[in-house]
């Protein structure tokens, strides 16, 4: 028997998980979010191995089989500015309650987005009591319908000594719903050090886990103490105003290891092409109060002012959030004040002295941020008693505060900031703060460009044209458009100017005439745009008279390109023009080049005619197309002319005929029309091979007599030529047996040629007409 209880005490304690029911005893809280992750830590009674369930559905998991009491799960690969739900437990069990809402967490907007976002900022709260039931109370009332997005812890978390236990108490136990459904930022204060300067192993440093390698932006620190955050339009940065880091100094070492970081981490903020518009650094320890805590004689604020200050202004940081004092404070947008509360001048250390309240009332505009000035703020009123310094209030704060305790609510958007702080007996305090507004801009619209005008903050508008959207959109219109927040604090100007409807010039053409299929390189001076190098462009040709009634494509492309090939079939014209329309741009307007001539290829005509062999004769030629003209003919005999037609003389030394082989003109080589040719004869009296031919008078007055034999069987054809080579007369003639005498009336004065064929055999004879 005892045996047995033996191997089941031995079964007991090597598998617990099996016997007892494990429990969560702090958590689940949420760490590290980042766009696309986070942390997700709880602790349990006895170890167990780690799994969370998150998604639709819980759907998907991720899971940590080592055994412990501390769980620490990282959930990856998730959706920027996304909502998830959750649940924690075992690899077997959820332990986390199903079906509760509030087991849910929302991922970081994306890196570089400057979406919407609010924070919930505490500072020295983990004290049970009044004052902590207070700030949460008026907390929850102001974010029932609008819950933050981000918690940001300001130091001294829990009191009086950071112990685990205290942590448990007033802090786990007593936010346990917004643990596990708001992440939170955290920096440390001296309670939560044990006041302890060097003493580094404190529950603070093992309970939270910061993004220590740039996991959720900045430079990484590689560093527990202090690192920084990009949350959607915020860039936060933590530091650890208290520990004393072993061979690196303290906050107030200016060449401290976290000083240095600090540095770098604010230039690659300003240099980096995703620059947040708002960076805000929270310490625990203020460079300036006087409230339960005085920046006056305690050496830590002192140092903090002295020489961190300078550090935030070079930097151009916008806010400063601290705790330590349990109070409310808020100083002026302020600079250079590095000396005792009494030593502050209003009229030259504050750059703005507005309340920044933007409700209204008197000096209420919203504060402007300038370059080299910030604002300072002391929430240390989260759960400890608070109380007054000698010099409260100190002269540097627009609104202090110590009746109440309260908390602080951020919400940031672009450009605008606003903040408001909260007791259970109202927003005790409020403030707008703004940058880059109040712009005065000069534009130049091209026609027909849509113009869209935006105001440069988010809120509320009036535009002078009376629109009260943020973006107003005009077109073709000149003039001064103003844009109001409607309370006379914040206002931009627009002086806009429209082009002219754009005109593209098509400048005159390297030669005042063309052939037909020429291609012709155009300039195009474009008029009234900037866009003229990003559009395409068709080339238009008019009719003969200039007009573009209907114009012909001749060429399209980028206008540093554009070519215009002249139709081969174009016909001649001295009123052609080119213009160069923008595709899909309708209201341009394209100016057509100087008239231009178009030339015709040459053509030439011979005219037929008959001359004798050793006579030189005059050939016509009828000329068409454009001049000058150049010919060839078969005999080799070569002209130019400058009109139509042209009279060639040609030899006529060899009998045959003589035709016109070549012609060109001023659109280069032409054609030759027609089968003109000039023949050219033998001078015979008579031919061996035919009976005997006689023509009389010669010379003649009008009339000759052509007298021949035709003994047959062949007939004999007559013709009569004149001195073009035109026939003017003809006579079949039948075979006789005796001889035939034939009649010709010669109309006109001048040479003819009279020939008579028998068969294969000619006989030609030259006649004059006087």
């Amino acid at each position: 028997m005892p045996q047995r209880i033996l191997v089941l005490l031995f079964v007991l304690g090597t598998f617990p998980g099996f016997v007892f029911a494990q429990a969560i005893t702090r958590g689940p809280y949420l760490q590290r979010v980042t766009p696309t992750g986070v942390t997700v830590r709880w602790r349990t009674d006895v170890p167990t191995d780690s799994r969370v369930r998150y998604g639709a559905g819980l759907s998907q998991q991720a899971v940590d089989n080592a055994q412990t009491t501390e769980h620490i799960v990282v959930l990856t690969g998730l959706q920027p500015a996304t909502r998830y739900t959750y649940a924690v437990g075992t690899s077997k069990v959820d332990l986390s309650p199903a079906n509760d809402a509030s087991y849910a967490f929302k991922t970081a907007p994306a890196f570089g987005s400057n979406e919407a976002v609010r924070v919930w900022v505490l500072g020295d709260f983990g004290a049970i009591g009044p004052r902590q039931d207070q700030a949460f109370s008026s907390y929850k009332a102001a974010t029932k319908n609008q819950p933050p997005d981000l918690w940001v812890w300001l130091g001294d978390n829990a009191y009086s000594y950071g112990r685990d236990d205290e942590y448990q108490r007033n802090v786990f136990d007593y936010y346990p719903e917004q643990l596990r459904s708001l992440p939170f930022y955290a920096t440390p204060g001296n309670h939560d050090y044990h006041d302890d300067v060097n003493d580094f192993n404190v529950p603070y440093f093992a309970l939270t886990t910061p993004p220590t390698n740039a996991e959720a932006g900045g430079v990484a620190s590689k560093s527990t103490s202090y690192y920084s955050v990009d949350y959607g339009p915020l860039h936060l940065i933590s530091l650890d105003s208290y520990g004393n880091f072993p061979g690196q100094g303290r906050i107030f070492d200016t060449t401290s290891t976290q000083i240095e970081w600090l540095k770098r981490d604010l230039a690659a903020n300003a240099a980096s092409a995703k620059k947040r518009p708002w960076t805000v650094i929270f310490f625990h320890h203020p460079p300036y109060t006087q409230g339960s805590r005085n920046s006056d004689t305690e050496q830590d604020l002192i140092l903090n002012r002295a020489r961190l200050t300078p550090i935030f202004e070079r930097y151009n940081v916008d806010l400063v959030l601290s705790g330590h004092s349990h109070i409310y404070e808020r100083t002026y947008q302020i600079r250079n004040h590095r000396d005792l509360s009494a030593t502050f001048n209003k009229r030259t250390m504050a750059t703005d002295t507005s309340t920044g309240r933007y409700d209204g009332s008197a000096n209420s505009c919203p504060i402007v941020q300038k370059d080299g000035s910030l604002i300072y703020i002391v929430n240390g009123s989260g759960g400890a008693l608070g109380g007054r310094a000698p010099n409260y209030p100190h002269k540097a704060m627009v609104y202090s505060y110590t009746d109440e305790g309260g908390s602080m609510l951020f919400d940031v958007a672009e450009n605008r900031l606003d903040a408001q702080w909260l007791a259970p007996s109202g927003v005790k305090d409020r403030f707008t703060l703004v940058k880059n507004v109040n712009r005065r801009q000069t534009i130049t619209a091209e026609y027909g460009d849509t113009l869209t005008l935006r105001a440069s903050w988010p809120g509320e508008y009036n535009w002078s044209g009376g629109q009260t959207g943020r973006t107003i959109r005009t077109v073709n219109q000149s003039g001064t458009f103003r844009v109001t927040d409607g309370k006379n604090c914040l206002a931009d100007e627009y002086q806009v100017t429209a082009l002219p409807k754009p005109r593209f010039v098509t400048n005159a053409l390297s030669a005042a005439a063309y052939c037909p299929g020429t291609a012709i390189a155009l300039s195009v001076t474009p008029e009234n745009t900037t866009k003229a190098n990003a559009w395409t462009y068709t080339v238009e040709l008019s009719d003969a008279s200039g007009s573009f009634t209907s114009p012909v494509v001749v060429g399209s492309g980028s206008l540093a390109t554009l070519i215009a090939k002249l139709p081969a079939n174009l016909p001649g014209g001295a009123g052609y023009r080119l213009r160069v329309v923008p595709q899909n741009v309708p209201y341009a307007e394209a100016v057509a080049s100087p008239a231009f001539t178009v030339q015709q290829p040459a053509t030439a005509t011979l005219s037929a005619g008959i001359a004798l062999v050793g006579q030189p004769t005059t050939a016509t030629v009828t000329l068409g197309g454009n001049g000058p003209w150049r010919g060839t003919f078969s005999d080799g005999t070569s002209f130019s002319a400058t009109s139509s037609p042209a009279l060639v003389t040609l030899p006529a030394s060899q009998p045959g005929s003589i035709r016109l082989t070549q012609i060109s003109g001023a659109c280069g080589a032409g054609t030759v029309q027609g089968a003109g040719e000039v023949l050219v004869q033998q001078i015979t009296a008579t031919e061996p091979n035919l009976p005997a031919v006689t023509v009389f008078p010669n010379p003649t007055t009008g009339q000759i007599w052509v007298e021949l034999e035709v003994p047959g069987p062949e007939a004999a054809q007559i013709d009569l030529f004149n001195q073009q080579g035109t026939r003017v007369a003809n006579r079949r003639v039948a075979p006789a047996p005796t001889r035939q005498r034939l009649p010709f009336q010669l109309d006109k004065p001048g040479i003819y040629v009279v020939r008579i064929q028998i068969g294969a055999q000619t006989v030609s004879h030259k006649v004059i007409r006087q």
